[in-house]
């Protein structure tokens, strides 16, 4: 992951975890570093989501290390990801993850189609991506929606640009990008370098 930036820019350092409640075992696919329970703060429960918003606001003050806790219920149980940022947190952070975490709700056939519920490893991809390439400045935050190949999607219109971010099952990214001011527009499919996101978004927090 990138370093963390400075003077109003951010790149935090964001490490996810995730387990089955009531298990130790943590998926080989993401980043081992769930913590014990009693070591997590600000807890999203995806089985009472009225109050998810009050729990996930509580962070430790202070602590350049924040762990934050979603349970969300899967097919096979409950599953509970834990989202180490180590740096300042982005403002984007908390309306995303919330966001995100409704979208982990969705059943099967939630679109009448057929369509099957959203991955995991697509959002804690998805969430990677985003400390990668949004800055903490005046970027927008974008658009989430689910894609009916059990991804997510992240969409910014504005400005003059059309940027959309997607992730799929496998936590592969592509992106679509056309800036109708300067004509310019490209296509990305599994980009080991992601450095043409963060350009067009950095592009986009700076136009007026």
């Amino acid at each position: 992951m990138a370093a963390n930036g400075r003077e109003g820019r951010l790149r935090p350092s964001l490490q996810i975890g995730c387990t089955k409640l009531g298990e130790d075992k943590v998926s080989s696919a993401l980043a081992p570093r769930v913590r014990p329970a009693a070591q997590q703060t600000g807890e999203v429960s995806g089985s009472n989501r009225s109050k998810a918003h009050r729990p996930l606001g509580a962070l430790t003050g202070g602590d350049p290390l924040k762990r934050i806790a979603m349970n969300v219920p899967t097919e096979t149980g409950e599953s509970q990801f834990v989202f180490e940022l180590d740096g300042v947190e982005p403002a984007w952070f908390r309306p995303i993850l919330r966001e995100l975490a409704e979208l982990l709700e969705l059943p099967r056939n939630w679109n009448s189609y057929g369509a099957p519920p959203i991955a995991p490893r697509a959002v804690t991809r998805g969430m990677q991506v985003l400390s990668e390439v949004m800055s903490s400045g005046d970027t927008p935050c974008p658009e989430v929606t689910p894609t009916t190949q059990a991804g997510v999607q992240f969409e910014w219109h504005a400005r003059g640009i059309d940027l959309e971010l997607a992730i799929d099952p496998r936590g592969r990214v592509s992106a679509l990008f056309e800036d109708r001011r300067s004509r310019q527009e490209w296509e990305l499919e599994a980009p080991s370098d992601l450095a043409p996101i963060a350009a067009a978004l950095e592009e986009l927090s700076r136009r007026r």
